[in-house]
């Protein structure tokens, strides 16, 4: 499991080719998920200019839609530094692409290229340093919360106003190093509540159960002797 906490494209300056007057590409580091970048074309470029250099060994696309393929470019002081070729999902309905790499560094220019059919629309664009995650405990919470909002009469007549429900898992983790602990903990303290974080829960099953844009809740923290024990809870964010 890994997760990016601090989306180092906060802040920067996005431009694109194609793009929709209406869904801007601005919106692509807006809290909302949902609120989309879109094209009207079957490709489109974007530029994305850090506000200062930043180190990256990992970048998400969330929302995506009508994409066949995307390339992402990073650049730093006008040179190519690593191009990546990122593959999609399409899983329940919410497409996700990401790909971990060799971190690097002074990072100031992302290029994101996109191959696919008109509207191209994505939600959400992050990248920077990941968290890397001990292992879980193999059994996990695999849930949802549905807030459709019901009408039921004495009779027993429904009504319904459907809501989709959202994901959420709970993973446990124990016998965690002092370090390792320290560093989870402080990088969800600087998210705080509410924050959004982009998270890779399988590696290796990413087609069965792609990554992700979800809060997290720190609980049950506990120390015994040197080393410690606490649950994640991922609530699934729009």
């Amino acid at each position: 499991m890994k997760i990016l906490t601090d989306n180092k494209l906060r802040g920067a300056n996005i431009s694109s080719s194609n793009g929709e007057p209406n869904y801007p590409a601005q919106n692509l580091i807006d809290d909302f998920l949902h609120l989309r970048y879109q094209a009207n074309a079957a490709t489109t470029d974007i530029i994305i200019k850090l506000s200062e250099p930043a180190s990256f060994d990992c970048f998400y696309l969330g929302y995506v839609g009508n994409v066949s393929s995307i390339t992402v470019d990073f650049y730093s002081e006008g040179d190519v530094e690593n191009s990546i070729l990122l593959y999609w999902n399409d899983y329940f309905g919410a497409q996700f692409a990401s790909r971990s790499f060799t971190k690097l560094n002074d990072i100031d220019e992302i290029k994101i290229s996109i191959i696919g059919t008109s509207p191209i629309y994505i939600g959400g664009v992050a990248g920077g340093a990941l968290v890397d995650m001990p292992p879980a405990v193999a059994a996990w919470r695999d849930d949802y919360t549905d807030n459709s909002i019901v009408t039921r009469s004495a009779y027993g007549q429904v009504q319904q106003n459907y809501i989709e429900p959202y994901k959420v898992f709970g993973f446990t983790f124990e016998e965690v190093s002092f370090a390792k602990f320290y560093e989870i903990k402080n990088s969800l303290r600087a998210l705080g509540a509410g924050g959004g974080a982009w998270v890779t829960f399988f590696e290796d099953s990413e087609d069965e159960f792609p990554p992700g844009y979800y809060t997290i809740s720190f609980n049950d923290p506990v120390r015994n002797k040197n080393v410690y024990s606490f649950n994640l809870t991922f609530t699934e964010a729009r």
